[in-house]
């Protein structure tokens, strides 16, 4: 049933008042009394602020990712990404708290954060921004998760840090860096039954240069059930990074290309959907000099739809270019984004069209941020960003769209506890698929709407996290009013169409605990049309998840649990799913200098379920043997 406004209205006040307390309550441990140490010792209480100050998870050595100010950014370590099951990155990061997966499933299967997914998580690789209007999920299928060192997952207020499509969040997967430890020469090679998956991966590298290529091929799989799933992928990998260093400016020159062959989503029906191909390729450059951080990316994108008798093609050149300058607590930047050289052909049995020819789009978005701490344990964030956007379909039709966001976030130590709140809006622009694309897809056809009005939303969230030897413990907590909600609907059993629902409420909390190896994620969501009351898409169940990881001398074992309650109350593309639980275990053997030798079981009981609430998901490959070699030396 709808809620009254007045209690929406009180439920947001509540959620602030609630935030202040939070943030203005006085210390509940490790207070300093005139008998501590640390009040009294000048060492001490240094040792103490910098055992306080330490992030709760772990970092990377070296950040050479230009990335904008005012955002929460949590770091998943390559060790972690390489021991979380799964065969693409979307299923790897499931595996960390608050993110989900969403949509078709199989390689394009999309990512959903904080109870947002698809088009609302905006996907970067080293900060690059990637788009594809017209993508069963995420664009990041193409990517093998072995070239990847990382992955940054930004929460909370993005629409200040990102802008448009980034009311979830941002995941942003790290490359590899010239010099780092961990990239020496080396070559890896695996295999893994059911799905038939082969892999060869090769690095080279010195201390301004990297080189990294990788094959892999999988074809159909198992599900838990024992019944085949057709069709999965053919994927190649080449990636090369150069450094230069120029007196006081380190400029880093990147290329990456990947493509994609019979990558989609299985299928269990008679109507078979694949992705022939899919291609990505970029040219960029990253660089610091002082207080100039800028980064800027030629970007091509190629994805192409086949069906018995229809196919279609979408081509894309992107443009992408950020600069901020650093001057104390103050950050003023700029970003930019075009979507040019757009052409399209849909080959269907009527006929052949050609939607979204000439179409394109251009973003420009100034933006200020101000940081400030404070000796007593406070920091104050602050920042606005105005985002001009115009969208064209190169048949007479386009619009302008000017629409501002903005962060406040504070936060204050209180021992070894801190405690967060922010408040934020954010906007999502309809993406041109939404807008103008009339043609194939994985689900069907596709009718666009230029008549949708963006996506803007308000919200709030607070946080409480606490660092103890050996580990930390949190939660954060968000709720977020999306305004003209845009939704997809299936028109008729094969054709689907866009619509704006008014007003929706999104709400998620997500805690975790890390103790030495051990880590333990928890999330829940909910999510509503708040006129109707009737459920959204993307809103994953309540999932807990559970990661170990060990060293014995040579021998690094590790496992893995993912927990799902069942899903019943369903989204208009949805249905019905019971719950799950998946356990997984491996074992690697450093066995000689520059030797390791490692086996991995996924789904070990060889259980059967989908991890999507989609209504055209499939369920996930039963269990998996994987076994590897890996050769490296300096």
């Amino acid at each position: 049933m709808a809620l009254p406004e007045a209690a929406i209205q009180g439920e947001i006040v509540i959620h602030c008042l609630l935030a202040v307390v939070l943030l203005c309550a006085p210390p509940c441990a490790r207070a300093q009394t005139p008998g501590d140490p640390a009040a009294q010792d000048p060492v001490a209480k240094d040792q103490q602020k910098e055992a306080e100050t330490k992030p709760p998870l772990p970092v990377f050595g070296e950040t050479v990712i230009v990335e904008p100010p005012g955002a929460s950014v949590d770091r998943v370590p390559e060790a972690v990404l390489e021991t979380s099951p799964g065969a693409t990155l979307t299923d790897k990061l499931a595996y960390q708290p608050g993110v989900h997966q969403a949509g078709l499933g199989g390689a394009f299967q999309a990512v959903s954060i904080g109870g947002l997914g698809k088009h609302r998580v905006r996907m970067e690789v080293g900060g690059y921004r990637l788009e594809g209007d017209r993508r069963a999920g995420t664009d990041l299928g193409t990517l093998m998760p072995s070239l990847a060192t990382g992955a940054a997952l930004f929460r909370g207020g993005t629409g200040l840090s990102h802008g448009s499509e980034a009311m979830g969040g941002v995941v942003d997967i790290e490359m590899p860096q010239p010099g780092a430890e961990t990239l020496p020469w080396g070559l890896r090679a695996g295999y893994g039954t059911n799905d038939g998956r082969g892999e060869v991966v090769a690095t080279a590298g010195g201390e301004d240069w990297l080189v990294a290529a990788g094959w892999e091929d999988a074809g159909r799989y198992e599900d838990g059930d024992g019944a085949l799933q057709e069709g999965f992928f053919t994927r190649y990998n080449l990636y090369g990074v150069l450094k230069r260093e120029r007196g006081r400016a380190t400029h880093y020159y990147d290329l990456l290309y990947t493509r994609g062959q019979d990558i989609g989503k299985p299928m269990v029906t008679t109507r078979p959907t694949v992705y022939p191909e899919n291609t990505l390729a970029l040219a960029g450059l990253r660089g610091f000099a002082g207080p100039f951080r800028y980064q800027a990316g030629l970007i091509y994108q190629s994805l192409e739809t086949a069906t018995t008798g229809e196919s279609s093609v979408i081509n894309s050149v992107n443009l992408h270019a950020k600069g901020y300058y650093d001057r104390g607590p103050w950050t003023v930047g700029v970003e930019g984004y075009t979507r040019q050289g757009m052409d399209a052909e849909v080959r269907l049995l009527s006929g052949t069209e050609h939607p979204l020819d000439g179409a394109s789009r251009v973003e420009l978005a100034p933006l200020a941020s101000w940081r400030k701490d404070w000796d007593t344990g406070w920091t104050l964030e602050a920042g606005a960003r105005y985002n001009f956007i115009r969208a064209a379909d190169g048949r007479g039709l386009s619009r302008d769209d000017g629409l501002p966001t903005g962060t406040l976030r504070m936060e204050k130590g209180l021992g070894a506890h801190r405690v967060r709140a922010s408040v934020f809006n954010s906007f999502r622009f309809p993406t041109m698929e939404e807008l103008y694309y009339d043609g194939l897809t994985a689900r069907g056809h596709v009718e666009g709407n230029p008549d949708l009005d963006p996506e803007t939303g308000v919200g709030a969230g607070a946080g409480w996290s606490v660092a103890f030897e050996g580990g930390s413990a949190g939660f954060d907590y968000s709720v977020q009013d999306v305004d003209d909600f845009i939704e997809r609907y299936k028109a008729t059993p094969t054709l689907y169409r866009f619509r704006n629902l008014g007003r929706a409420r999104i709400r998620d909390l997500t805690a975790h605990l890390i103790w030495r190896s051990l880590s333990l994620g928890a999330t829940w969501a909910s999510g509503e049309d708040r006129d109707t009351g009737a459920a959204i898409d993307d809103i994953p169940p309540l999932k807990a998840t559970f990661l170990w990881r060990g060293a014995y001398g040579p021998w690094r074992p590790h496992a893995s649990v993912v927990w799902a309650d069942a899903f019943d109350e369903p989204g208009p593309g949805e249905t019905v799913r019971e719950g799950y639980a998946v356990l997984g275990a491996g074992l690697a053997w450093d066995a000689g200098p520059g030797l390791t030798v490692s086996l991995r079981a996924e789904n070990l009981l060889g259980e059967t379920y989908t991890p999507s609430a989609d209504a055209d998901a499939v369920p996930a490959m039963g269990r998996q043997i994987i076994v590897g070699i890996a050769l490296r030396a300096r």
